[in-house]
Formats: C-alpha cells, sequence, structure tokens
C-alpha cells in the first residue's frame, strides 16, 4: 500500500511534459 498522493503527484508531472 503506498500514498496516492505520490501517484498523483508523478501523474501530474508526466502529464504536464505530455501536452
Amino acid at each position: 500500500s503506498f500514498s496516492y498522493m505520490c501517484v498523483y503527484v508523478c501523474v501530474s508531472e508526466r502529464r504536464r511534459e505530455l501536452t
């Protein structure tokens, strides 16, 4: 079980590179 916040932040940072 890991913190979902890390996933949220990781995805947010990766989505910024996508666009």
